[in-house]
């Protein structure tokens, strides 16, 4: 479940999000201006129904976010669909597309204008356009009376779901519990074989390590890359622009302007020494068009590739996934993060090669159709969605099949039963409202029952100093900043990421000279320039609000 996102999205974040001030439409009232619902604020209970009113009868589209319903599991029919369905007192019919055609059956749902009671989906852009048009209903007025809801999704959280017309057509998933920060995942395992069990301090460090492997092992493949759509350099291949602080489709705030790092100093360090990697066979030869697989394959297998960047709610999975490995070559392979290396002399702010916080919110969103005929059943449907009952069936299973009750009340559970339950793992997709990241307490003991007690201390441990950097930073401005950007500038993010992916792959396998590099930076700042004008303009007109929406940082 990756979160990278377009090119200029901070090195350190995870997500983009909108935030934008405005009032409320008229046309799209729905249930927003309607009588707000009945709500227990005593309990974990849903908005109340009437007495003795039958469950109603509401269909839901919503993706599975790349974790399926298995053979044997009725999406319709299940334990966990049950919660839902008891707690809002409605029966819902549920389509849930395979994740390879979710976007498109989503674009074909949304053009065609007969719409479901409920819709999830992670395409902000079409949901929010599609609820200007009439097809989403406002939810604040549900959300304000909600304790439910409120407990999950803050008043500051919501207000970071604001369209740009000024409406609240979803409510978001949360991220606020995520680790935080971003880094460098490295294999231990050969910093002990190479490096006498010492992180490398300097850039220039971690590339006598990758020598250092190669010369061992004439067949390792010591760097390696993953393609993700217009961005060629991303999981691996940009290790060395992120140590430098220059990740290659990022932007970065000089004074009070806002300019990309496409071209700055650090980009041009870390471009020449990957065009030298590649020369001498220590980088991938195939590194502009590994696709997920093949990047799979190469470091699961024994190529030694000593490191990628991640960002951290994805660290333990990494530690987790070394311990699973069949493959008996690589069986010892153990991921930590690394400590932050000194600072470069050609780094020009500290901050650019620091940690800070996501916003607390992503782009997955629960919405209810204008046309629903139950509005208020709809939001019992989110509000259960959202429910203590759901998360702890996610997270634990159910007692007596994936978890015993210990005399002092505390949860006994056998995660390794519980994750080998297809039955019931499958269930983590519907984590719409809490979030993918939100039981950090039962990954945290999922993940050290896998790695055991020391492995996976070192791991857990690795991950503070980022934590740290991030906490101290806070939300970085341009994760606010971005999404304010006019639908035309914002269009060609994809045409810019194409221009700096083909520009790279020439520099780097040395197809053009370092100086021909500098004549399409040059073509990339002119054509490209207005977006950046209005990007500064729009940090300097928005650096007043900041302070209150969680950026520490908002002088640069």
């Amino acid at each position: 479940m990756s979160k990278r996102k377009w090119f200029w999205a901070v090195p350190m974040m995870l997500v983009v999000l909108l935030l934008v001030l405005g009032g409320c439409s008229k046309e799209n009232d729905g249930g927003a201006n309607s009588p707000a619902p009945s709500t227990d604020s005593e309990t974990n209970a849903v908005s109340t129904p009437k007495a003795d009113e039958p469950p109603a009868n509401l269909t839901f589209f919503y993706s599975n976010s790349g974790v399926p319903h298995p053979e044997g599991v009725d999406p319709n029919n299940n334990p966990f669909l049950d919660i839902v369905n008891k707690l809002a007192n409605v029966k819902l019919k549920v389509e849930v597309p395979s994740y390879q055609e979710f976007e498109t059956k989503f674009n074909l749902l949304m053009a065609s204008g007969k719409l479901p009671d409920l819709v999830h989906t992670p395409y902000l852009s079409v949901a929010e356009k599609s609820g200007d048009d009439g097809a989403f209903i406002d939810l604040k007025k549900y959300y304000d009376n909600s304790p439910i809801i409120q407990k999950v999704i803050s008043k500051e959280m919501m207000e970071l779901t604001k369209s740009k017309s000024g409406h609240y057509y979803r409510i978001p998933m949360a991220w606020d519990k995520a680790p935080q920060g971003s880094g460098l995942a490295v294999r231990f395992d050969l910093l002990e074989k190479y490096n006498e069990g010492k992180f490398p301090a300097t850039v220039e460090e971690y590339v006598d390590v990758m020598y250092k492997i190669k010369k061992a092992n004439p067949k390792a493949i010591p760097m390696t890359n993953r393609v993700v759509g217009a961005s060629m350099l991303t999981y691996g291949g940009d290790t060395l622009y992120q140590l430098l602080g220059a990740a290659p489709y990022a932007n970065r705030i000089k004074g009070d302007q806002v300019i990309p790092n496409f071209g700055t100093p650090e980009f041009m360090k870390a471009t020449k020494i990957m065009r030298q990697l590649y020369t001498d066979g220590i980088l991938d030869k195939e590194f502009s068009t590994n696709s997920l697989d093949k990047w799979s394959r190469i470091i699961s297998g024994d190529f030694d590739t000593l490191m990628e960047w991640n960002t951290a709610d994805q660290m333990p999975y990494k530690g987790e996934g070394a311990i699973k490995n069949t493959n008996p070559l690589t069986k010892e392979a153990r991921y930590v993060v690394a400590p932050p290396i000194q600072v470069d002399p050609v780094v020009s702010n500290p901050l650019y090669v620091e940690s800070f916080k996501a916003l607390p919110v992503i782009d997955h969103g629960v919405y209810i159709s204008s046309t629903s005929k139950n509005q208020d059943a709809a939001w019992r449907v989110i509000e259960a969605l959202a429910s203590d009952e759901l998360d702890e069936a996610i997270w634990y299973g159910f007692e007596g099949e994936h978890y015993t009750v210990g005399a002092d009340g505390k949860k006994i559970v056998d995660f390794q039963k519980l994750e080998a339950d297809k039955a019931v793992s499958w269930a983590f997709h519907l984590h719409l409202i809490r979030g993918f990241v939100s039981g950090q307490e039962a990954m945290k003991e999922k993940s050290m029952a896998i790695m055991g007690e020391e492995y996976g201390k070192f791991v857990f441990d690795s991950m503070i100093p980022m934590q740290q950097q991030a906490d101290k930073n806070g939300i970085h401005p341009l994760t606010l900043v971005e999404p304010k950007l006019s639908d035309e500038s914002a269009a060609k993010r994809t045409e810019m990421n194409e221009f700096i992916s083909k520009a790279l792959a020439e520099a780097i396998m040395s197809r053009i000279s370092m100086e021909e590099l500098d004549q399409r930076i040059a073509e990339f700042n002119t054509k490209y320039g207005t977006v950046f004008a209005e990007l500064t303009q729009i940090y300097k007109d928005i650096k007043p609000e900041l302070p209150a929406l969680g950026v520490k940082v908002v002088n640069w």
